[in-house]
C-alpha cells in the first residue's frame, strides 16, 4: 500500500480473471454495458453506476466526440 495525500493506494497483480457467461458478448470478451459496474467517489462519498458507452477511443486513446459535463 502507498499512503497519498488522498487516501490509501493499493498496488497489486491480476493473476486471472472471471466472467460469466451472461457479460460476455459475442466474441467471448466482456461487455461493460452488461456488468453492473460501480466506481466509489471518495469525495462524495458515494457510489455512482457505470455502463453507457459515451465514445469511441482510437489506439491512442482520443476520444471521437466531445462530451459535456453539467
Amino acid at each position: 500500500m502507498q499512503d497519498q495525500p488522498y487516501g490509501l493506494r493499493v498496488l497489486g497483480k491480476i493473476v486471472n480473471v472471471i466472467a460469466d457467461e451472461e457479460v460476455l458478448d459475442d466474441a467471448g470478451k466482456i461487455d461493460a454495458g452488461k456488468i453492473k459496474a460501480f466506481a466509489f467517489d471518495q469525495m462524495q462519498n458515494g457510489y455512482y453506476a457505470i455502463g453507457e458507452k459515451v465514445g469511441q477511443a482510437e489506439k491512442n486513446f482520443t476520444i471521437h466526440r466531445r462530451i459535456y459535463l453539467s
